[in-house]
């Protein structure tokens, strides 16, 4: 493999990873949502049948528990999310009617942004980039499992 492999790798994630934030923020700003609550929402929106705990959410988008804290905090003030009782971190989570309102944007969104960004790449080759980045995710956590 290259020398430079480390800073191509980096690179083209940090790269993918901004674009990816300048078009939640292109089209959420509307809203006044950040990345992180569009990110929330988008999961509450998947699993509306079932709401989420703040821990499954926490889980589920890499995010540390007072960062989602302050999130679903802030939705539930804007009135696009609800709980089942007073919240907390055990609480389930759900959408209100604006919230899935909001979610179904955002879900037509992210399927309209895969769509444009998949169409030109044959399907084989979308399946071998998936499966060799979840190996390079996989193999990175266990690199960090007791770094700190």
């Amino acid at each position: 493999m290259e020398s430079n492999s480390f800073e191509r790798f980096s690179g083209l994630i940090s790269t993918a990873n901004k674009s990816i934030m300048k078009l939640k923020r292109r089209r959420m700003e509307k809203y006044d949502l950040s990345g992180a609550h569009t990110n929330c929402i988008y999961r509450l929106y998947k699993y509306r049948d079932t709401g989420l705990t703040q821990k499954a959410i926490m889980e589920l988008e890499q995010m540390d528990r007072a960062q989602v804290s302050r999130v679903i905090r802030d939705l539930e003030k804007s009135g696009y999310v609800t709980s089942e009782n007073s919240g907390g971190y055990k609480s389930v989570y759900g959408l209100t009617e604006a919230g899935l309102k909001v979610g179904e944007k955002i879900n037509a969104t992210v399927s309209e942004y895969m769509n444009s960004v998949s169409e030109a790449i044959p399907e084989e080759k979308l399946v071998v980039f998936y499966e060799v980045l979840a190996e390079i995710n996989e193999m990175l956590a266990k690199l960090t499992e007791g770094s700190d």
